[in-house]
C-alpha cells in the first residue's frame, strides 16, 4: 500500500471513530452522527473502487448502495422517532430499506462467489451450507418462531419481524461461500467478513432484545452496526479489493482437521437443540429439529460424495500427467513437445471440440508459436504490441485467467499466416501458464508460456494440473533446446573452453589411479597447479584412502548405472597445505570411449555447504544462548532413554529447573545481564551432571536435566543434589553478583529462585 493509501485509509479509520465516538457521547442527535459514518462508509467504496480499479466493479457499486440503503433507513427511522415523534413506528418505511440492503448485500457478494469460484467449488458450497443450515436452526427457534407464535403482532409485523432474522441467514450463507475457497483470503476479503459479523451479531441482538425487553439507543449492540460501516469501506480502500473478483483456483475438496471439526459442531447443533427442549420439556419444535437434521444429514452426505468423485478425478489426471511426463521425457523435438501437452490436454479437458492447448517459446524476444504437430518457430503476424503482450505475460511468473480477447492479439490474422487468436479455437478464455526456464549457456533470454482455452469454469478446476503439465513441459523445452545448442557447439573447442573454465575439478585417471589430467580449477580448489602423475590417494588423508580405493573399485565395477544418474561420493581431500576440503565426487567410467580410456572424476568443493548443514542441524536441536540442548532434542533424547531404559532395566530420571522471579533480574537490570545469568547457570549445571546425563534449556528460565542409565532411583537423588549444591555459590556477574535460592529439586521436576 503506497503512502498516500496509507493516509487516506488513516483519515477514513479516524473520520468513522470519530462520528461513532460523538454518537455514543451524544445520542440524541443520532441522525446527524449515523448520517456522517452512514455516508462515510459509502464514499470510501466509491473511492477505493477509483483508485483500485478492479475488474467486474459494479458489485462494489451494488455494495455501496446497501450501506446508503442502511444508512437511508437509520435516516428515517430517527425522523420518525426524533422530529415527527411517532410512537413505535412498525413497520415503516424505514424496514423497506433496511431489508432493502440485505437483497443488495446479496446481489453484490454473489457477484463476488461467481468471479472467485467460475461456478466451480461444490465442496466450498457445501462446506458453507452445513453450518448456515445448523444457526439457522438457532435463528429458526429462538428468533423466527417467537415471532410467528407473539399475539400482540398482526401478519404483515410478524412478515417483517421475521424478515429480519431471514435475512441475516442469507448474509451468513453468502459470507461463508464467499470465504471457503482456500487460497484467495486477502486483507479486504477479511474485512468485508468482520463487517458482516458486526452487522448479524447487531441484528441478532437487537432481535433478542426486541422480544424480551425494550430496545435503547447508544447501547454497544449499535458498534456492530458500526463495525459493518467501517469495515466494508476499509475493504474497498485496501488494494487487495480488486482480488475479490479474480477466479481462485480450484482445490482439492479435501477436509483439513479445522474445517472437520467445524463442520462437526455445525450437524451437532440440531441434536443438542433437541436435547435442551427435552430437558426443559418443550417438543413441539420437535418436527422442525428433525426435518433440519436430515437436511444437514443429506449435506454431509453430498460432501462425501464430493470427495469421493473429486478422488476419482484426481486418480484420472494424475493418470493423464504421468502419461503426459513419460511423452515430453522421450520428446526431441519442441513439436515432439507441443504433440504431447497438446495431447494431455485434450485428456485433461471434457470432450468437445474447441479446446486448444499451444505451446509459445521466446528466444531472445522473438516469440515463436508451436502447435501440436509443427516444430518450425512461426513468428506471430501483426505489430510488436502483440508479441509484446504474451511475453509480459510469459514473464510475470504467475498464471492467469483472461478473456482470449484480452490477449491483444490480431483478430483478422488467420490460422494460415500464423495468427495466434485465429489459432486459440474460439474459446471465451484462456489460462496462461508462465514456463519457469532457466538461462541458456549463450545467455539469450528464453522465456515461454503454455496457453489453454476452454470455458471459465473448465480452466478454473484444472489450473493446477495445467500449471504441472506446464512445469513438466517446462523441463522438456529446457532439454531440447539445450540439446539442441550442445549439438550445434560439439566441437572440441567448445569443451575444452567449458573444461577451462568450469569451477569444479575434472580428473582423468589411469589404470593405477594415477591422475593423468586435471583441469584448471585444480589450482583454486586443491592448492596444486600440477598433479600429472600424482597419485589420487596422496590427496585424501591417510585414514581414507582404503575407503577411497574401494569407491574407485566400484566406479570401475561392471554394473551399469541407471540411466540419467552418476553415482556420487563425499570425500575428504588435502589441499597443498594439508587443511583439509570436503569435496562431492561423480565418476563416469569412459574407459571403453576411445577419445577418453579413462575413469573421469569431477570434484566439487562442499566444504561450506556441509559446515552450514552442520551449523544449522545444531542450531536446530541447540539453544542458541546457552548452547544446551534445546526441547525437541531433549524430548527425543528422553524418549530413547525410555526405550533403552525398558530394554535394560536401568533408571532414568528428568529433573526440572526453574528460575523464579527471573523477571526481575531482566527488569531491573537489563536482558544482558539476564542473557549472562542463564549462561551461568547452564555451566553450573552442566558440571555437575555426568557425561551421559544431558542438560537442556527448554526456554526462558527453563531448564532441565535427563538422568540415563542409573542403577536405582537413589543415583537419580545424588545427581539432584549435585545440582542443589552447585548454585550455593553466588553468581558474578558484570552488573554485580547475583544469589540464586532453591527451594528444591527433585526427580521429573523442580524450582527456584533468583
Amino acid at each position: 500500500m503506497t503512502r498516500r493509501r496509507q493516509h487516506l485509509m488513516v483519515c477514513y479509520l479516524l473520520w468513522m471513530v470519530l462520528f461513532t465516538g460523538i454518537y455514543y457521547a451524544n445520542p440524541g442527535q443520532r441522525i446527524i452522527w449515523w448520517t456522517g459514518i452512514g455516508l462515510g462508509g459509502v464514499a470510501a467504496i466509491v473511492v477505493g473502487v477509483r483508485l483500485n480499479r478492479p475488474a467486474h466493479a459494479r458489485y462494489w457499486y451494488v455494495l455501496a448502495l446497501a450501506n446508503l440503503s442502511f444508512t437511508v433507513g437509520e435516516v428515517v427511522q430517527a425522523v420518525q422517532l426524533d422530529i415527527l415523534h411517532v410512537p413505535n413506528p412498525f413497520p415503516s418505511v424505514a424496514d423497506g430499506f433496511y431489508l432493502a440492503e440485505y437483497v443488495l448485500y446479496a446481489v453484490g457478494v454473489l457477484g463476488f462467489i461467481r468471479w472467485r469460484t467460475a461456478r466451480q467449488d461444490r465442496a466450498g458450497l457445501l462446506d458453507a451450507l452445513v453450518p448456515t443450515m445448523g444457526l439457522a436452526l438457532l435463528a429458526w427457534i429462538y428468533l423466527i418462531l417467537p415471532y410467528a407464535r407473539n399475539p400482540d403482532l398482526d401478519w404483515f409485523q410478524k412478515a417483517v419481524s421475521i424478515a429480519y432474522p431471514l435475512g441475516d441467514v442469507v448474509v451468513l450463507a453468502l459470507l461463508l461461500r464467499l470465504l471457503t475457497p482456500r487460497g484467495g483470503n486477502s486483507r479486504s476479503l477479511q474485512l468485508l467478513a468482520v463487517g458482516s459479523l458486526g452487522i448479524m451479531v447487531s441484528d441478532v441482538l437487537y432481535g433478542l432484545i426486541q422480544l424480551h425487553g425494550t430496545w435503547h439507543i447508544g447501547t454497544p449492540v449499535e458498534l456492530g452496526w458500526a463495525a459493518f460501516y467501517t469495515a466494508w469501506g476499509a475493504a474497498a480502500l485496501h488494494p487487495s479489493m480488486v482480488e475479490l473478483t479474480r477466479p481462485v483456483p480450484t482445490q482439492q475438496p479435501d477436509l483439513s482437521t479445522a474445517r472437520l471439526v467445524l463442520l462437526t459442531l455445525a450437524s451437532l447443533i440440531a441434536p443438542a437443540i433437541l436435547i435442551i427442549e427435552a430437558l426443559a420439556g418443550n417438543t413441539s419444535n420437535a418436527g422442525v429439529i428433525g426435518a433440519f437434521s436430515a437436511v444437514l444429514y443429506l449435506l454431509v452426505l453430498a460432501r462425501l460424495a464430493v470427495v469421493v468423485s473429486a478422488r476419482r478425478q484426481a486418480v484420472a489426471r494424475e493418470r493423464a500427467l504421468r502419461e503426459a511426463g513419460a511423452r515430453l521425457t522421450a520428446a526431441v523435438t519442441v513439436g515432439e513437445v507441443a504433440d504431447a501437452v497438446q495431447s494431455a490436454a485434450s485428456t485433461l479437458m471434457p470432450a468437445e471440440a474447441g479446446h486448444v492447448a499451444l505451446l509459445s517459446v521466446a528466444e531472445a524476444g522473438v516469440l515463436h508459436v508451436r502447435h501440436a504437430g509443427s516444430d518450425t518457430p512461426r513468428p506471430t503476424p501483426g505489430d510488436t504490441a502483440q508479441s509484446d503482450r504474451v511475453l509480459e505475460l510469459a514473464t510475470a511468473r504467475e498464471t492467469v485467467l483472461l478473456p482470449v480477447g484480452s490477449l491483444g492479439l490480431d483478430p483478422a490474422a488467420t490460422p494460415a499466416d500464423g495468427g495466434l487468436l485465429a489459432r486459440l479455437g474460439g474459446m471465451p478464455y484462456a489460462l496462461v501458464c508462465p514456463l519457469t526456464l532457466a538461462e541458456r549457456p549463450s545467455g539469450d533470454p528464453l522465456i515461454g508460456a503454455l496457453v489453454v482455452t476452454g470455458t471459465e469454469q473448465e480452466l478454473a478446476g484444472l489450473w493446477s494440473s495445467l500449471e504441472i503439465l506446464a512445469a513438466q513441459a517446462a523441463l522438456a523445452v529446457e532439454r531440447v533446446v539445450l540439446s539442441r545448442e550442445v549439438t550445434q557447439r560439439n566441437s572440441e573447442l567448445y569443451f575444452r573452453t567449458l573444461v577451462q573454465n568450469a569451477s569444479d575439478v575434472i580428473l582423468i585417471l589411469d589404470a593405477d589411479d594415477g591422475v593423468r589430467y586435471a583441469s584448471p580449477s585444480a589450482a583454486t580448489v586443491l592448492g596444486r597447479p600440477d598433479l600429472a602423475g600424482t597419485p589420487l590417494t596422496d590427496l585424501v588423508p591417510p585414514e581414507d584412502s582404503r575407503e577411497v580405493g574401494k569407491a574407485l573399485a566400484r566406479m570401475r565395477g561392471t554394473a551399469e548405472p541407471p540411466r540419467g544418474e552418476q553415482p556420487r561420493e563425499h570425500w575428504r581431500l588435502l589441499r597443498q597445505d594439508r587443511t583439509p576440503i570436503e569435496a562431492e565426487v561423480r565418476s563416469d567410467d569412459l574407459r571403453a570411449d576411445p577419445t577418453v580410456g579413462a575413469l573421469v572424476l569431477t570434484l566439487r568443493d562442499v566444504t561450506e555447504q556441509r559446515q552450514m548443514e552442520r551449523e544449522l542441524t545444531h542450531r536446530a536441536f541447540h539453544d542458541s544462548l546457552t548452547g544446551l540442548a534445546n526441547r525437541v532434542l531433549f524430548q527425543d533424547r528422553v524418549g530413547h532413554a525410555l526405550s533403552r531404559g525398558e530394554r535394560s532395566g536401568a533408571v532414568t530420571g528428568v529433573l526440572f529447573i526453574d528460575l523464579d522471579d527471573f523477571k526481575v533480574v531482566n527488569d531491573t537490570q537489563g536482558h544482558a545481564v539476564g542473557d549472562e545469568l542463564l549462561v551461568a547457570v547452564s555451566l553450573r549445571i552442566s558440571t555437575a551432571l555426568r557425561a551421559s546425563d544431558t542438560a537442556a534449556r527448554l526456554g526462558g528460565d527453563e531448564f532441565a536435566v535427563l538422568v540415563e542409565d542409573a542403577r536405582r532411583p537413589a543415583d537419580v537423588d545424588t545427581i539432584a543434589s549435585g545440582v542443589l549444591a552447585v548454585f550455593a555459590e553466588p553468581f558474578k556477574l558484570t552488573s554485580g553478583t547475583v544469589r540464586c535460592y532453591l527451594r528444591g529439586a527433585a526427580p521429573a521436576g523442580g524450582t527456584g529462585g533468583v
